[in-house]
């Protein structure tokens, strides 16, 4: 576990070519620096150092300069109760922590739930450090696997869709094309009921899948999206007419698995300053088992 009060997100020179810019421009537009995270290191004092001085954002660039980025993190989530719950770690640096979630645990606190939750178990890891849950991405309840998270508002300011995730599924029977792009808008049917349905006057929602492998009543498909709608891949997969084993919402059988069938596989994603990441991560047992050679 590493979170620090102040945090220095950035120490490189600045490309000669970039001669001529104002400091400003460059951290924005050639490091991929939101306006939202610029005017917070513009806030912090010594945020942004040219060769070790304070300078501000007008600076004109003569090319070579030391540039170094340093945050203030001394904010924590409020109202999220620390509890002390396993937590499975697939990965963690000093920017990002990597859990696989496992079936069963939500992502967040509700109206109806404030504890047992992934939050409540990240309180608790980071409960003597400066930390607020800033949750990547959000898996359903009974969705597994990867949810990442940034440890600081540095780490969380690119954006969403620059995170490219893979899916796994079982789905009832088997689409007759084996590969395929889905794209019909969905909607929340009743705003007090979780529902989602196909509508004209949905968000637009784009799902790609590829079946992978085919068993008596069922197959194993992965799944790139475009969108990161609710329940997206779900409802989707119920309007080719195979919903997800396990899912009883849309209409999956209860028979082979208690729960939807899916589960968050891969991720990769770059960090606002240009670090690489590709994580994998293991199928649940109950999934793995009806992939076994042995079926069920």
């Amino acid at each position: 576990m590493s979170i620090l009060n102040n945090l220095t997100v950035y120490d490189a020179p600045i490309e000669a070519r970039c001669k001529g810019l104002s400091l400003g421009a460059y951290i924005h537009r050639h490091l991929g620096v939101s306006s939202a995270l610029l005017k917070e290191l513009k806030r912090t004092e010594k945020g942004i150092l040219i060769n070790g001085i304070h300078t501000f954002t007008s600076y004109v660039i003569q090319g070579g300069e030391h540039l170094t980025l340093t945050l203030q993190n001394t904010d924590k989530s409020p109202n999220v109760r620390a509890e002390n719950l396993p937590l499975n770690i697939l990965f963690e640096d000093r920017d990002y922590i990597v859990i696989n979630k496992p079936p069963g645990l939500p992502t967040h606190p509700s109206a109806g739930s404030q504890k047992g939750t992934l939050a409540n178990a990240l309180a608790y890891y980071f409960r003597d450090a400066p930390f607020v849950i800033r949750a990547m991405n959000r898996l359903d309840r009974d969705t597994g696997g990867i949810v990442l998270v940034a440890k600081h508002k540095a780490a969380a300011s690119h954006q969403a869709s620059d995170i490219q995730k893979e899916y796994c599924g079982i789905v009832t029977g088997c689409p007759t094309e084996k590969e395929g792009r889905i794209d019909l808008p969905i909607l929340r049917e009743f705003s007090y009921k979780s529902t989602r349905i196909i509508s004209e006057d949905g968000q637009r929602a784009v799902t790609n899948y590829r079946v992978e492998q085919v068993f008596d009543g069922y197959s194993y498909l992965t799944f790139h999206l475009e969108t990161g709608r609710t329940h997206q891949i779900r409802i989707h997969m119920k309007s080719m007419g195979h919903p997800l084993l396990g899912d009883a919402q849309y209409g999956g059988g209860l028979q082979l698995i208690g729960r939807q069938a899916l589960h968050c596989k891969k991720m990769r994603w770059q960090s606002p300053f240009g670090k690489q990441y590709d994580i994998d991560c293991p199928l649940p047992e109950d999934m793995a088992r009806l992939l076994s050679p042995q079926g069920i």
